[in-house]
């Protein structure tokens, strides 16, 4: 663009020139600047040309001729209009509504949704105009202004509408803080008490308050137990220390049979009697029998059972260690017989109708220790709350034994109380 406006300056000057000051002039031309085009006696390349005039703000426009001449500046603000092809341009008033007229200092031009346009002062959450504008709120909800701002700080919601500057507060509650933090975003922290060391290498040193000992020369079957009132320690179980120590009896699913010695050989899950310790009774006389004492006697447990034999020993007579069974039916008392009274295995039969003592007569010779089995089957004939009972006794000395029903019961004589008393209920006769 600037190539060819030289162009057609140097082409016109040289045009001017050739017309000489006498030749056709050019109109408004003269030799100062006041008009259309200037030019003078000096030679063209050093000469000044001004197309359009001198005066700030002209404009070289085409007449109807061709030539050219100079259109003054227009009135401030006014706009250039074309009138088309056929006349010259001319300066205008903007349209109603266009023009713009300064605004004051801050202000910005801003449209209202139309062809009208203003100036306004910039207001709501932005503040202060364009050269020192502020923004004072988010929004809506107001911001502290800067200047004493602490480092570190964020900007948290302080009330429905406000914000304000402040560190983040763990403690807040869920307005301030939710979820959990990932692991990797937290550092070690140091442990005290029963654990030590930090949450990424942690040892417990104490349980509860008492200390232990630490690991690395551990022995195998070691029990931490109890050394000092808050102390512990590795030791084996003392099974010899009290009750401190050990208490109860081991369940015998969880012992292994033992071996046995002595008078008992074999284990204690299959013992055998070997010997019988003799050396604490002294050796008896011939023909004595083993009482319950122990002790060796020549007198017959019961008397009528035994009989001195040919060799001085004693043998049993008319097996009266067989069973005996007799009835006691009916609601009396009954007195067994001498011979009734010699069998060792008593069984009680009938039908009874109050509570009966069956009694073993007098006369009966009954040494300390002596033993009978009684079994009471007999049944009630008057239903009561509870069966009628068989008690025991020997004549009309002591209270006897209550015989329950149905079970053979060892009953022993006591010759200190001249009564019965109950053995240990065990009895494998038939």
């Amino acid at each position: 663009m600037r190539k060819a406006l030289s162009l057609f300056l140097v082409l016109f000057a040289t045009w001017a020139l050739a017309c000489g000051p006498s030749s056709k002039a050019v109109p408004g031309a003269t030799g100062g600047h006041t008009g259309g085009i200037k030019y003078g006696a000096a030679s063209p390349d050093s000469t000044p040309v001004y197309i359009g005039g001198a005066t700030r703000g002209s404009i070289a426009i085409t007449d109807a001729t061709g030539l050219v001449k100079t259109l003054p500046p227009g009135t401030a603000l006014n706009v250039l209009q074309t009138n088309g092809a056929g006349a010259d341009p001319t300066w205008v008033a903007p349209a109603a509504g266009g023009s713009v007229s300064p605004g004051t200092a801050g202000q910005v031009y801003v449209t209202n949704a139309g062809p009208v346009t203003a100036w306004a002062t910039p207001a709501g959450d932005w503040t202060g105009g364009v050269g020192g504008n502020v923004v004072g709120r988010v929004n809506g909800a107001t911001v502290p202004a800067a200047g004493a701002l602490v480092t570190g700080n964020g900007l948290y919601a302080s009330g429905v509408s406000a914000l304000s500057y402040s560190p983040l507060n763990l403690a807040g509650g869920s307005g301030w803080v939710t979820g959990a933090l990932p692991a990797a975003n937290q550092a070690s922290q140091a442990l005290a008490g029963d654990a030590t060391g930090t949450t990424a290498a942690s040892v417990v040193s104490k349980v509860n308050g008492a200390s232990v000992p630490a690991g690395g020369g551990l022995t195998a079957g070691n029990v931490l137990q109890v050394t000092g009132g808050a102390a512990l320690g590795y030791a084996p179980v003392n099974l010899a220390g009290g009750s401190n120590f050990v208490t109860g009896s081991l369940p015998a699913g969880n012992q292994a049979s033992q071996a046995m010695s002595g008078d008992v050989g074999g284990t204690t899950a299959a013992s055998t009697i070997t010997s019988l310790a003799v050396s604490r009774l002294a050796a008896g006389t011939t023909g004595q029998i083993l009482g319950p004492t122990p002790s060796w006697t020549s007198t017959p447990l019961v008397s009528g059972l035994l009989s001195v034999d040919s060799i001085g020993g004693y043998t049993a007579q008319a097996f009266r260690f067989s069973t005996l069974s007799t009835s006691i039916a009916g609601g009396v008392n009954v007195t067994l017989t001498t011979a009734e009274a010699a069998n060792r295995n008593i069984k009680l039969t009938g039908a009874i109708s109050a509570d009966i003592f069956a009694v073993i007569p007098a006369g009966t010779t009954l040494v300390d220790g002596a033993e009978y089995v009684f079994t009471n089957n007999t049944t009630s004939t008057t239903p009561t709350t509870t069966a009628w009972m068989v008690n025991v006794k020997y004549a009309s000395s002591g209270t006897g034994l209550w015989l329950p029903p149905g079970v053979p019961i060892k009953v022993v004589w006591n010759a200190a109380t001249s009564d019965f008393i109950y053995g240990d209920g065990s009895f494998a006769g038939g």
